[in-house]
């Protein structure tokens, strides 16, 4: 998955509700869909570097921002039983 990456959450942030409002105006025309849809994406903390990601939105332009494809080292390993 293509993924923004930035040096700090307030950044990652900020592209969310970016992303947000690029996705909802392409995606108006489904009421409920509006309705039960409240931000783009959660950013999250990459574990190899500290670095905030968030998936890239096809709606806006990445051009500005770094996009790197994901990696499973940039997630933890999941607490199995």
């Amino acid at each position: 998955m293509n993924c923004c990456v930035f040096t700090s959450q307030t950044d990652a942030d900020a592209y969310c509700a970016l992303a947000f409002s690029d996705w909802m105006a392409t995606h108006s025309d489904n009421p409920d869909y509006v309705e039960d849809t409240t931000k783009w994406a959660e950013p999250a903390q990459r574990l190899t570097d500290g670095a905030w990601f968030v998936p890239a939105c096809p709606a806006t332009d990445n051009d500005p921002y770094v996009v790197e494809v994901s990696q499973p080292d940039w997630y933890p390993e999941p607490d199995l039983p």
